[in-house]
């Protein structure tokens, strides 16, 4: 993160960010991360900038 900021001359707010994760990620894991960088855990819902956040693609969809 640190490298981030000077390269970027950006400074970064821990109280704005969150992180998401995919289901897959273990739970120690997961846990791990949002100590260590001191944010909270987002939800994967709703939108930014007007897009989702979750895009995938519909597995039960039909292709002919």
């Amino acid at each position: 993160m640190d490298d981030y900021v000077v390269a970027s001359r950006k400074l970064i707010n821990f109280h704005k960010s969150e992180v998401t994760s995919s289901k897959n990620v273990d739970t120690n894991m997961r846990n791990l991360v949002i100590s260590t960088l001191g944010v909270q855990e987002g939800l994967r819902k709703g939108k930014y900038l007007g897009f989702p956040y979750v895009v995938g693609r519909n597995k039960k969809a039909r292709y002919f």
